[in-house]
């Protein structure tokens, strides 16, 4: 079995400022500092000065709990996650985006169930809570949920939740698993890698909030690639989902994981 000890907050940031020290100070107001591993800022590398300057300033504030720079060689949400993930220290990691998008002051929630059920990934999932989609764009939410449930069938899975790796995972998940989009459609594959290898998950309701801050770094038309991306998955070895020599431990896997 598994245990909790601490977790690994991952930031993702490239163009924010105000929300990025937002996100922060909320993160550090409502969690146990003790549960906290470190705080990780993965940094794009086109990240704006004033980006990188609100890094600087986070890195003063945040006393008591270590804050850590990863700064990506490429460009891409997606670029040297599998150098990156061998870094963090926790035995879970939590990833949240800088932009406001995610509500920070969900995690501990996150963090309070990953220490009940530590064996498993917790998806938060829009579908599960009322306003989960509150000013979100119409047109997307209808294409959102065809494809859940598209994805739902192709898996064959009662998951709601696919486009939103709003989750905490046991940190053998991100070390064993090959990371291979680059771009957004990174963030359906962290949803349905981890599908494919019968690794144990389960729900709980969260709400996606409208960025005030930054630039989207995606046009119309991004939701094609991850169509591509949940084909490429669907079809693939499961040996060739992981890196060489490496595997998910038993205890993360459900007994009646389906092919």
């Amino acid at each position: 079995m598994n245990k909790f000890k601490s977790v690994s907050i991952v930031i993702s940031t490239v163009n924010e400022d105000a929300s990025l020290r937002e996100t922060v100070s909320t993160l550090l107001e409502t969690c146990n500092h003790e549960d906290i591993a470190e705080l990780y800022l993965l940094v794009g590398s086109r990240a704006t000065d004033s980006c990188l300057a609100a890094i600087e300033d986070i890195k003063k504030s945040a006393a008591d709990v270590p804050v850590k720079v990863f700064r990506q060689s490429y460009p891409g949400i997606g670029a040297d996650l599998n150098k990156f993930f061998m870094l963090p220290t926790g035995s879970h990691v939590m990833c949240i985006s800088g932009d406001g998008n995610l509500d920070p002051s969900q995690v501990h929630s996150f963090i309070e169930y990953a220490k009940k059920s530590p064996d498993y990934i917790i998806v938060g999932s829009r579908w599960l809570d009322k306003d989960g989609f509150k000013d979100y764009d119409p047109f997307k939410k209808v294409l959102n949920f065809a494809a859940r449930i598209f994805l739902s069938v192709l898996y064959n899975t009662d998951r709601t939740e696919f486009t939103q790796p709003f989750q905490i995972c046991p940190i053998e998940m991100f070390r064993n698993i090959r990371w291979e989009e680059k771009m957004h459609p990174l963030f359906i594959e962290v949803m349905i890698k981890p599908i494919r290898l019968g690794m144990k998950s389960r729900e709980i309701p969260t709400q996606w909030k409208k960025r005030t801050d930054g630039k989207p770094n995606r046009n119309g038309l991004y939701f094609l690639p991850y169509l591509k991306t949940a084909l490429h998955v669907r079809f693939m070895k499961k040996s060739d989902i992981l890196l060489d020599g490496c595997q998910i431990p038993e205890y993360l896997i459900k007994n009646n994981a389906k092919e």
